[in-house]
């Protein structure tokens, strides 16, 4: 497989798809076996000569292709990287339509904090003398 070329002027991927901070697609991988798939879906009604996007946070978490960002949305990060899926504010955008793996680990990171949360009240609860 050939990985796509990076435009310099935009944070989006030329070939069958184009990447960007105002992501209108969900990537979904289907796994069978050995063997699996990706599906591409849309998160609204795409119309005719639309400009299709897809943000990497909802599907890419390695650092192996970060680049600086110059989409120039509102919503633009300014630096795509393998860790923007850990963003909080991207998991409200977002919710539900992450690939399931990055909904696996979003899942795994807020039980840490709400553990670490528990531990710092009771922690601190006991400093205080106010058990909590």
């Amino acid at each position: 497989m050939t990985r796509p070329r990076r435009r310099r002027d935009a944070c989006t991927r030329e070939e069958t798809d184009t990447r960007g901070a105002e992501s209108g697609f969900v990537i979904r991988d289907v796994i069978r076996g050995r063997n699996g798939q990706i599906t591409i879906v849309a998160m609204h009604t795409i119309r005719a000569g639309e400009e299709v996007t897809i943000d990497y946070a909802m599907c890419d978490g390695t650092a192996y292709d970060e680049f600086e960002c110059a989409c120039g949305t509102a919503t633009c990060r300014g630096r795509v990287t393998g860790a923007d899926w850990r963003n909080p504010a991207l998991w409200e955008r977002y919710a539900g339509h992450f690939s399931p793996y990055l909904e696996r680990r979003i899942a795994a990171l807020r039980r840490a904090t709400r553990r670490r949360k528990r531990v710092l009240a009771a922690s601190a609860g006991a400093v205080t003398g106010n058990p909590v």
